[in-house]
């Protein structure tokens, strides 16, 4: 995986207003890699700090998450490049992203030195929360439930982010444990969104994963996603 962390950017993009993205520099590495999620293969996390145009010498700190494109005609990178992430990386601007949903700083598309292409995203860094997954993992390891006000609190935020996506005609596409994160004070950030419907919005959606997957649906996915069905804003209610 050390190819991973290779300098370089194919495909940034500069939008408008949005200061411009420079000097990302890797300073730690999430162990979840070559992992499955509905959007694809995600070959790696992780914890980059970069500077942006007009800030100075001021250094934030991200999450770079990093996923294969297998197999993308250049057309659909073309498509993915200049229409479907400029999408994503509106909807995260700071006055239109909803407080629950987890911002995206940038999204660029590079080349492995194995020649691979890949989608790097650099995502709000929420060093203080833990995943929902994991939360629950511990829990039912100590045989404890998750308390009632907390599961009602975090159901309400995740409704409340889903709500301002679909206002917005984006679906999230992974709502999954993994992709909910809890502080120990009781706020919740969703992350992920949009990752699946930006790579699969020319190509029947994410039911290639479950051939992938030796045909066992994630049990996350909704029924018209692993039949090869269009699928939107009702999948994001199944989950």
């Amino acid at each position: 995986m050390a190819a991973l962390a290779t300098g370089g950017r194919d495909g940034a993009l500069a939008l408008g207003s949005r200061p411009r993205i420079k000097g990302v520099q890797v300073v730690g590495e999430i162990l979840d890699s070559d992992s499955q999620d509905s959007y694809g293969k995600q070959l790696m996390m992780q914890h980059v700090h970069f500077h942006q145009e007009g800030d100075g010498n001021v250094r934030h700190l991200a999450t770079r998450r990093i996923i294969e494109l297998e197999s993308l005609e250049a057309d659909e990178l073309e498509h993915l490049r200049g229409d479907a992430m400029p999408k994503l990386l509106q909807l995260s601007y700071p006055q239109t992203c909803h407080p629950v949903l987890m911002r995206y700083y940038d999204a660029y598309t590079k080349s492995l030195k194995d020649g691979r292409q890949v989608l790097c995203l650099l995502e709000e860094r929420c060093s203080r929360h833990a995943t929902l997954q994991s939360i629950l993992q511990t829990r039912r390891g100590l045989l404890e439930a998750l308390p009632e006000t907390a599961a009602l609190a975090i159901f309400a935020s995740i409704i409340l982010s889903v709500k301002h996506l679909h206002d917005k005609n984006q679906p999230h596409g992974s709502i999954r444990p993994r992709n909910i994160f809890v502080s120990e004070g009781g706020s919740v950030k969703v992350g992920a969104w949009g990752i699946s419907s930006l790579l699969h919005s020319r190509r029947g959606g994410a039911a290639a994963h479950v051939k992938r997957n030796g045909g066992q649906p994630f049990h996350f996915l909704s029924p018209e996603i692993c039949q090869q069905k269009v699928s939107g804003k009702p999948a994001d209610i199944w989950a």
